[in-house]
């Protein structure tokens, strides 16, 4: 069954056919993980590194590590075939995208959450007013999946993320922090969505410890149901390219 890779994880492996050789792919990927190292960008590596495990959980390639970069890379017939068999996918899922001057989105917004009711839904309110669709991962049916499972194949096809970092956990001095798995799943769809698809949304109603190792995404504070964190959803998801109005919020 073809399955639809994010925008970032698409670019790596054209990068990857676009190599005269696994050789040359795997010199290529080491150049990569070698400038990142030069400039710091730990955050690069902790993407990159996290793209080539989606494309071989896929099974489009297998890589070998040696010191935390490929020393080897096998490119499977899927990888080779990825490409053709794209367009058909695109055509029967229209019905899941929203065309817009640049490309094509995906409807689907998926919503991290914790302990918080209230900001659970009053995001997922928002969404639904500006005729997007909103994942929450509870909400959908098990199918006899286990929770990784079900987590994995419901952010498949999803466009954007919103993470809201409630204050769930009170730490030794006295700030609060979201569930770990909320930040485990933030990191997730940073590297496979982008910074620029992600928008964290942190409780001002008690100090809430912001995750510092998380670099380049857009912390937004969330004060109460109708709060100006509302009209920044908006612009993100604009940017992004979605075609929204802030209008449509009088109606939640």
């Amino acid at each position: 069954m073809f399955e639809k890779l994010p925008s970032n994880s698409r670019q790596l492996l054209k990068e990857i056919l676009e190599c005269d050789s696994s050789n040359k792919a795997v010199e290529m990927l080491r150049q990569r993980f070698k400038q990142y190292d030069n400039n710091n960008q730990n955050d690069k590596k902790l993407e990159l590194r996290s793209i080539l495990g989606e494309l071989k959980q896929k099974g489009l390639i297998i890589t070998q590590w040696s010191a935390n970069v490929p020393y080897d890379i096998v490119i499977n017939n899927s990888a080779r075939t990825y490409f053709e068999m794209e367009p058909e996918y695109e055509r029967s899922n229209s019905d899941n995208i929203i065309p817009t001057s640049n490309n094509r989105i995906q409807k689907k917004i998926f919503i991290v959450h914790g302990h918080d009711d209230t900001m659970k839904f009053a995001v997922k309110d928002v969404i639904t007013s500006l005729k997007l669709t909103p994942i929450i991962l509870h909400e959908q049916p098990n199918k006899g999946r286990t929770i990784i499972e079900k987590f994995e194949q419901l952010s498949e096809d999803v466009g954007f993320a919103i993470v809201l970092l409630s204050a769930d956990d009170e730490m030794k001095d006295g700030k609060f922090r979201a569930r770990q798995n909320v930040i485990l799943e933030l990191g997730y769809f940073v590297a496979k969505l982008g910074r620029d698809r992600v928008v964290a949304l942190y409780d001002t109603s008690k100090e809430v410890d912001i995750p510092s190792d998380i670099s380049g995404v857009l912390y937004e504070p969330y004060d109460n149901p109708n709060g100006a964190w509302k009209n920044e959803i908006v612009q993100e998801l604009k940017a992004a390219g979605y075609n929204v109005s802030a209008d449509d919020l009088i109606k939640v």
